[in-house]
């Protein structure tokens, strides 16, 4: 049986932190002596990628364009239909019902 196959899942994670971290390190020590990697492996650091001007400027121009047609859209809105209020005759019949039944409420007698 391979000594590899008896590990356990978090030790087979913790050796391949190790071997990371042995690469970085030779990497460094490479860069260091300015030689070249003498097993033929080579590590590039990330590096986070950069937008060409042109591409970013394009993408702007589409951001742009995109808030032009919001706009324009928001100053040729449709028409919203008005919430429908009660007149002032209307509040006054459902404000008499409601004194009405109140009063009826209160002349009911608790037997």
């Amino acid at each position: 049986m391979s000594a590899i196959t008896s590990l356990s899942a978090r030790q087979l994670r913790r050796a391949a932190e190790i071997k990371e971290e042995i690469q970085s390190l030779e990497y460094r020590l490479n860069r260091l002596t300015d030689s070249p990697d003498a097993a033929g492996i080579h590590i590039v650091p990330k590096r986070r990628e950069r937008l060409r001007a042109r591409v970013k400027a394009g993408m702007i121009a589409t951001v742009g364009q995109r808030w032009t047609r919001a706009a324009e859209r928001s100053l040729v809105a449709p028409a919203r239909r008005l919430k429908h209020q009660l007149g002032s005759a209307a509040r006054a019949k459902i404000a008499a019902a409601a004194r009405a039944r109140l009063e009826r409420a209160r002349n009911i007698e608790v037997t």
